[in-house]
């Protein structure tokens, strides 16, 4: 009877082992995460704090310290090797370092850490989300400015570092071929102007397309540096876009009348050379 009954028991504790809840409480799934603006967000923070461990604030991978000041700040005039610094210092000053020094071991982690975290972005930004098709718009322009930033600072170190955009799926393609400075360039101006377009114009559309009768009251002198209205014109130009902006109102001061009131600067140029001077 005994042997039955614990017979009973085990088998109860095998069943209930198995209807355990095994998804970990304390972490999230990227299936159910990527999914609200919120959760975006957080990961496009994370992308841009891989720019600030440049600086000396990581130590999840190398236990780096942050010492891209030392090829970036020490090999400048700005920074000397005192007497009797130690050998690091004075080789960073004279501008010995190894390609296996902490700098650029470090550098190399951190600015592929930050593409590796822009590709996830723009690829969980292609699946279903929550999101509206103007923050979609936001989240890809920076994830494509930060991914052009980063694999610009690696071209600038290295010459003809991996091209990567795309995160690894498995462990047989982790390793990315060295790319030309032809691919390199040619791939960051593509994100550079992508995200120009939904990032700069997208912003002036958003902020200024609408506007209508810029009131001059507002403008300042001509003896003045800044023209709020005229700023805004002027981005408008710049995006080829034409703007209500302008004409101005009838009733108010025109820009071409408020232009041809100021007068016109007498300028007079001077310069030496040997033989005296000029006017």
């Amino acid at each position: 009877m005994k042997k039955i009954i614990y017979l009973i028991v085990a088998g109860l504790a095998i069943n209930s082992c198995n209807n355990l809840d095994l998804v970990p409480l304390d972490k999230l799934p990227a299936s159910s995460y990527y999914k609200t603006s919120a959760e975006f967000d957080g990961a496009m923070f994370a992308a841009y704090s891989s720019i600030q461990d440049f600086w000396g604030t990581s130590t999840e991978t190398l236990s780096e310290f942050g010492e891209y000041w030392k090829i970036t700040v020490t090999v400048t005039d700005d920074a000397k090797a005192e007497p009797g610094s130690d050998t690091k210092s004075k080789n960073a000053d004279n501008l010995n370092i190894n390609a296996g020094d902490i700098p650029f071991a470090a550098i190399y982690t951190q600015i592929y850490e930050g593409i590796f975290r822009c590709n996830t972005v723009l690829e969980h930004l292609a699946l279903k989300t929550e999101l509206t098709d103007a923050q979609k718009s936001q989240f890809e322009g920076e994830a494509k400015f930060l991914r052009a930033f980063f694999h610009f600072e690696a071209l600038k170190l290295w010459g003809t570092p991996p091209l990567v955009l795309a995160t690894p799926t498995s462990i047989a393609n982790l390793a990315v071929p060295n790319a030309t400075k032809d691919q390199l360039f040619v791939q960051i101006l593509a994100d550079f102007n992508d995200a120009f377009a939904k990032l700069v114009r997208d912003s002036a559309k958003k902020f200024f397309l609408a506007d209508k009768n810029c009131p001059l009251t507002y403008e300042p002198s001509g003896e003045d540096f800044l023209s709020p209205c005229l700023g805004e014109a002027d981005v408008m130009k710049l995006l080829d876009w034409v703007t209500s902006v302008f004409p101005i109102d009838p009733n108010r001061v025109t820009i071409s009348s408020r232009l041809s009131a100021m007068p016109s600067p007498s300028v007079s140029v001077s310069f030496h050379t040997l033989g005296g001077a000029q006017t």
